[in-house]
């Protein structure tokens, strides 16, 4: 009989999941929306439905769960308790170890959703190979990761790699975290289309003001435009601070690469320190809405000393 690994991504927008064998293959997949509106009871229990659901698909195939593996966008502490998130505020205050542990007698992994996406990245997608490497998730908000020497730093409580609630801006714009200046605040989907808005600039998706810079809008160009120099702000910090050899940017709005990457670099290169600047390499994302269900895989691979192919 086959084991399989249970992966769910809990976005501010999907909830996505997946049966991933150890051979390292997708078996089915799921998404659905995001519990963001909902009462803590209601949260838990869509999450929880949705486990279920992948975990009957899964034996469904003849073969046996061995666990589960969860990304939770916000701050987790070490037993669980999700202490602070932007864009899921309403299931803050959960312990997600405690409520979903207790319904499967299954080992549970849980980390912030941009540590698990950094993950996916490192193991199967554009950090392959790569030691010391940050990652950026420009989605609704903005998460990030960074990987020193192979390994996921998460800091002395857990709570390292908050990239997209770094102040660039000291009596900038307000933040969904309740602090002002946050470069997610200007680099995430939500700041991107309230910059949209303020201009006039029609759009109801990031997508939507893509598409609307590929049809030669010069206001949706130079939104994101605007949009990369503040990136490129952020990524100036992280070259100077952890030195890295590669820094990923993926989430829903790397897909309008070709029109913030150009300012972003530039500002990159007219901050960070010019050697450390000269080796970083910039690169996109390969694994678009997989990356986080491969990094929970294999995180939940590791906590069980399991080699995932």
């Amino acid at each position: 009989m086959k084991d399989f690994v249970v992966v769910i991504d809990l976005g501010g927008t999907n909830l996505r999941g997946a049966v991933i064998d150890l051979e390292g293959n997708f078996l089915t997949r799921s998404s659905t929306y995001s519990p963001t509106l909902l009462s803590k009871v209601d949260g838990v229990e869509k999450v929880r439905k949705e486990i279920g659901g992948l975990l009957e698909q899964g034996i469904s195939r003849e073969y046996r769960p061995v666990g589960i593996g969860i990304g939770i966008p916000g701050v987790l502490n070490k037993d669980g308790v999700l202490t602070q998130s932007p864009n899921l505020q309403n299931l803050v205050g959960i312990n997600w170890r405690k409520e979903l542990g207790g319904s499967f007698s299954l080992p549970l992994k849980m980390d912030n959703d941009a540590n698990m996406y950094t993950m996916g990245e490192g193991w199967r997608g554009a950090a392959q190979g790569v030691e010391d490497f940050c990652c950026l998730t420009l989605g609704t908000g903005l998460g990030g990761g960074i990987v020193i020497r192979g390994k996921l730093y998460r800091g002395a409580y857990g709570t390292a790699g908050e990239i997209g609630h770094m102040v660039i801006d000291e009596d900038g714009l307000p933040c969904y975290c309740g602090n002002r200046g946050c470069l997610e605040a200007y680099a995430s989907n939500a700041g991107i289309m309230r910059r949209a808005a303020e201009l006039g600039q029609e759009a109801k998706s990031s997508y939507e003001l893509y598409e609307a810079a590929r049809q030669g809008q010069r206001l949706a160009q130079e939104i994101f435009q605007e949009m990369g120099r503040y990136l490129g702000v952020g990524m100036a910090n992280l070259v100077n601070i952890f030195n890295p050899a590669m820094i990923v940017l993926g989430g829903n709005v790397a897909g309008a690469w070709e029109y913030f990457i150009s300012s972003a670099l530039d500002e990159m290169k007219g901050r960070a320190f010019r050697y450390p600047m000269e080796s970083v390499e910039v690169v996109k994302g390969m694994l678009g809405d997989d990356a986080a269900l491969w990094g929970c895989a294999y995180l939940v691979s590791q906590e069980l000393g399991i080699e995932l192919r």
